[in-house]
């Protein structure tokens, strides 16, 4: 509230005084990037509508149709229908990023060496990386990122006695946690106990 954040701005990046020295702008400007931010979460946005005219879970379910189609089709189909649903997602956090921008909350820091502003401080969403990653590892690291970053500091390196690296146990009760946090229908647990069986997995897989 008081703007101490953006004290570590050198004058140049600093917004110009005004003729009151005492009104002068904190916030440094950065309305093309929430612009940017905004219009990518309105695109999302469209495509979580006009997706389901084309991919939904009807077709999937009609086994006299569905079932019929070769392995590959049927794999893909779901592969697709998957990212449908996460479109909402995408646009809910993207245009939320957007929104903490504008008032400053997304100011993280000067990064001298490449004389740029971070803007990153409340991004919840890496995109690309939850739709290229080459892992479970990796998605989970991409996705819901905050919530994430409080699931690893207050549960999983908790779990964990001293002096001991975290294993399954403080996976699983991550995962679990992650499912309560969600709510009490059975589909969150079954999905994030699976989570939590999938991440020791790849670590033994990249291992070997």
């Amino acid at each position: 509230l008081n703007c101490e954040m953006f004290r570590d701005l050198p004058e140049s990046k600093k917004p110009k005084r005004r003729s009151d020295p005492n009104k002068r702008r904190q916030i440094p400007k950065n309305g093309r990037l929430a612009f940017w931010k905004a219009l990518q979460g309105l695109t999302w946005l469209f495509f979580s509508i006009i997706a389901p005219k084309y991919i939904n879970v009807d077709y999937l379910l009609d086994k006299s149709k569905f079932n019929q189609r070769s392995f590959f089709y049927r794999i893909n189909y779901m592969f697709l229908l998957g990212a449908t649903f996460r479109f909402k997602y995408y646009a809910a956090w993207t245009i939320a990023e957007a929104a903490c921008i504008l008032c400053g909350l997304g100011y993280n820091g000067y990064d001298s060496k490449t004389q740029t502003i971070k803007w990153n401080r409340v991004q919840n969403i890496d995109i690309w990386h939850v739709e290229m990653a080459q892992n479970t590892h990796e998605t989970f690291e991409a996705w819901n990122m905050n919530t994430n970053k409080w699931l690893k500091n207050y549960v999983y390196l908790r779990v964990v006695k001293k002096g001991k690296k975290p294993g399954f146990r403080s996976t699983l009760f991550t995962f679990l946690t992650s499912a309560f946090w969600h709510g009490t229908r059975p589909g969150y647990y079954l999905t994030f106990a699976t989570g939590a069986l999938f991440q020791p997995c790849g670590k033994f897989y990249r291992r070997n």
